[in-house]
């Protein structure tokens, strides 16, 4: 057993190692013996939701599952250039890109069908303005797949992905035989809800502050490139970090490759968005209490902290509105996803995130897991700081970028504030939702004259 760096321990393959106690070459070989092949059909030409499905897809499947996704193509669908805003000449150029195969056939693996293609076999994703669907291919009907909010694609693959990780991995045995769904428009309803599809996307944020560039931070950008800015340089736009890329971040960091090791977080998420039409100013520093916002600068800021970080000063810097994505690090938690949106009425940040709280269960884990154990009596040394590691899987990201700007472009389009979404994914059922009353004042960012408008 060689030793291992915890800064270089793939976090996807540790959620196995903490759940079954196998070792780090087993957990390889479980995740690498699961194939996905998403198959498309003539729907996609024309469904900017769908085709957001299929990026998310090809992107996340390759770091998941350590093979990339391949997708069965028929009647050359893949020919045209992507309706998702994209550098890409074609579709078929963004699925090699993003680390995806084309097929004419189907092959081995978990099919998991966009639209309504008729499939016996795999999962099938489907929408309705706002909702995403994912269920049994032969048994779900896709929903009426009308173009409203083209995060519920991103939310649909990241749901897929859940679905198989789960049941492949022995994280939850009925994954891939239920039916799962959400609607980003009314996250506390059922999918079934007739009245929950939400309206037609018609505006977007002129300003945002993206904090945080790591796990979830990249899900932020990642769904924020999806979203149908005329003009995306217009966007008065700061991306905040102060990391590096590493090895283990291109396993969980939707926007991170092995050519980026070595380069700022930063730098990593702006060559993407600049690739795409957009114009951001980097800030390569800690997020700090002592440099509060200035008037001119972003009033909302989404936030993706992987570690507790600097949450508890949040409400403190002068910002109208903060989405705070989290989400837990161990095998039991990875995907308990939790949304806050402040300021909140009865709670301050440091009510919810007091500085200094620890989340570590790094001990007790080096004693019970058997690989844990077995590394100690090999090196006799360094098993707390492998245990010490969270674990993280990219589709929680790609779910907390949908999630965190479905948020923002609720308020836009005169929707409920949501203060607080819990979405355990491996029990999405038992999700919790509180909504915020009205406020007297809008935020900046809300106001009519600083809303980019989407031509329609």
């Amino acid at each position: 057993m060689e030793r291992i760096n915890p800064e270089q321990f793939d976090r996807v393959v540790k959620a196995l190692i903490d759940h079954t106690g196998m070792r780090p070459e087993q957990a390889l070989a479980q995740l690498q013996g699961v194939g996905i092949e998403v198959v498309v059909d003539t729907d996609l030409r024309t469904s900017s939701t769908l085709q957001a499905a299929l990026l998310t897809l090809i992107n996340l499947t390759h770091r998941v599952f350590k093979r990339p996704a391949v997708v069965v193509e028929r009647a050359s669908v893949l020919d045209g250039r992507p309706l998702v805003f994209s550098p890409h000449r074609s579709l078929a150029h963004a699925v090699e890109d993003l680390g995806g195969l084309i097929s004419p056939q189907h092959g081995l693996g978990t099919k998991v069908v966009l639209g309504r293609s008729p499939c016996q076999s795999g999962l099938r994703v489907s929408f309705d303005g706002w909702k995403a669907r994912v269920g049994p291919a032969d048994r779900v009907v896709a929903l009426e797949q009308r173009e409203r909010c083209v995060l519920a694609g991103v939310a649909g693959a990241a749901l897929a992905l859940s679905e198989v990780f789960l049941r492949t991995m022995g994280f939850d045995i009925e994954a891939e035989k239920r039916e799962v769904g959400l609607s980003l428009w009314r996250p506390d309803q059922q999918v079934t809800a007739e009245n929950e599809a939400g309206p037609t996307v018609e505006f977007l944020p002129g300003e945002a502050w993206l904090l945080g560039l790591g796990h979830l931070g990249q899900g932020i950008a990642w769904a924020l490139a999806m979203l149908p800015f005329d003009e995306p340089a217009k966007l008065d736009l700061v991306l905040q970090d102060f990391d590096r890329a590493g090895s283990a971040n291109v396993a969980t960091q939707v926007l991170t490759r092995y050519e980026h090791l070595g380069m700022r977080k930063t730098r990593v998420c702006e060559k993407f968005l600049r690739a795409r039409g957009f114009d951001p100013a980097r800030v390569d520093r800690p997020f700090e209490e002592c440099a509060p916002r200035l008037k001119s600068e972003p009033a909302l800021a989404l936030c993706g902290f992987d570690s507790g970080g600097p949450r508890h000063v949040l409400d403190r810097v002068n910002f109208q509105r903060v989405v705070v994505c989290g989400v837990g690090g161990t095998s039991e938690d990875f995907d308990d996803l939790q949304v806050h949106t402040l300021p909140l009425q009865e709670r301050t940040a440091q009510d919810l995130w007091p500085p200094g709280a620890s989340q570590s269960h790094a001990e007790e884990l080096a004693k019970s897991n058997a690989f844990y154990r077995a590394y100690h009596d090999r090196h006799m040394c360094g098993e707390l700081g492998l245990a010490g590691v969270s674990v993280a899987v990219p589709f929680v990201g790609a779910l907390a970028g949908a999630l965190a700007w479905s948020g923002v472009l609720r308020e836009l389009h005169g929707g409920a504030r949501a203060a607080f979404v819990g979405l355990p994914m491996r029990c999405i059922d038992e999700r919790r939702v509180r909504y915020s009353p009205e406020e007297a004042t809008r935020p900046r960012f809300l106001h009519p004259n600083l809303v980019a408008r989407i031509p329609v």
